[in-house]
């Protein structure tokens, strides 16, 4: 990683490995909406379902899940999704969204099923929604646990 991304990401409170890895974009409300768009026409070509990830840099658990999705159990599952992250900022990106879908932290994780891709995406069916935080919630301290829950939503439980 360049040492400028390095001494940046240390002084904003930033891991490093997250600052340049293109998990966390920071998109205007637009720019999230195409992405969206885009992962639900890919959703309706492939019948894969869409999650959205309400996540930011400086949050532990968003941190921890970002390092879960690369051991294989959360890999394989991210693998049948079409994946957008939402990065809120300090809380001034996107939160209209996430309450929307009724969250009220980060890491919120919502798991759609859209079938109209000219809809708001606030309106979109949901499968499941929730809060994944492994650093305070035992039951999602591990791959399998996260892994299990990207399942049951996929599903639709």
């Amino acid at each position: 990683m360049p040492a400028l991304l390095v001494l940046a990401a240390a002084l904003l409170g930033t891991p490093a490995h997250a600052a340049g890895d293109g998990h966390w974009i920071e998109r205007s409300d637009a720019e999230l909406s195409a992405a969206l768009t885009a992962a639900c026409t890919a959703s309706l070509a492939d019948k894969k379902p869409v999650l959205l990830e309400f996540s930011a840099p400086w949050c532990q658990d968003c941190v921890l899940l970002h390092r879960m999705a690369g051991d294989a159990p959360v890999s394989t599952e991210l693998a049948q999704w079409h994946h957008v992250t939402a990065h809120v900022g300090r809380f001034d990106r996107h939160i209209p969204l996430l309450h929307a879908f009724g969250g009220d932290r980060i890491a919120w994780w919502v798991a759609l099923a859209p079938t109209d891709c000219s809809t708001d995406p606030a309106t979109w069916p949901v499968t499941r929604k929730g809060s994944l935080e492994p650093t305070s919630d035992a039951t999602l301290r591990s791959p399998a646990a996260v892994a299990a829950w990207l399942k049951s939503a996929r599903s639709g439980g």
